[in-house]
């Protein structure tokens, strides 16, 4: 059997190259990417609920009108296995080519933390969420401060962007 580690890393690799180039997140959206969470379909937009204080809640979109979502627990605070940050940065030659004087490319970075987890049954899960640019610090934190465990970056160049 695979440590947790290996596994979530290559979710986390899998994930990065597989997901949909034109789904992302904005404002404070959250995107549930994939993962083992019953009741919730890959890539679903939504937005997190920190005020519990047993678990995360994801709220998904279902429709337009504010109040509008579903409620679903990501995994229990205290059955947090590990935290990886990770980054999928895309080049858009597309802008750069049509901005005349503008920079040589254009970079957009995708902001990925792959949770491991221990389901209320005791079996292992998994969550993929991308957070948008502005979340991802204050998400980070909370979620150290709630489970009590460090977040692991996935290489230096995501910490050094990151922390900056």
């Amino acid at each position: 059997m695979m440590p947790m580690r290996v596994r979530v890393c290559l979710l986390l690799a899998l994930l990065l190259t597989a997901a949909p180039a034109g789904t992302s997140v904005h404002g404070h959206q959250c995107m549930y990417v994939a993962g083992t969470v019953g009741g919730l379909a890959a890539n679903t937009i939504g937005t997190l609920d920190w005020s519990d204080k047993e678990g995360l809640i994801f709220v998904a979109r279902l429709s337009a009108a504010p109040d509008a979502g579903k409620h679903v627990e990501l995994f229990a605070w205290d059955r947090v296995e590990s935290l990886i940050y990770g980054e999928n940065v895309n080049t858009r030659w597309t802008v750069a080519i049509s901005t005349r004087f503008g920079a040589p490319f254009n970079t957009r970075r995708r902001h990925f933390l792959p949770v491991a987890f221990e389901d209320s049954q005791g079996h292992p899960g998994g969550a993929m969420l991308e957070f948008a640019k502005n979340d991802i610090n204050s998400a980070l934190v909370i979620i150290e401060a709630r489970t009590g465990r460090k977040v692991q970056f996935e290489s230096a160049d995501a910490e050094a962007h990151l922390h900056g």
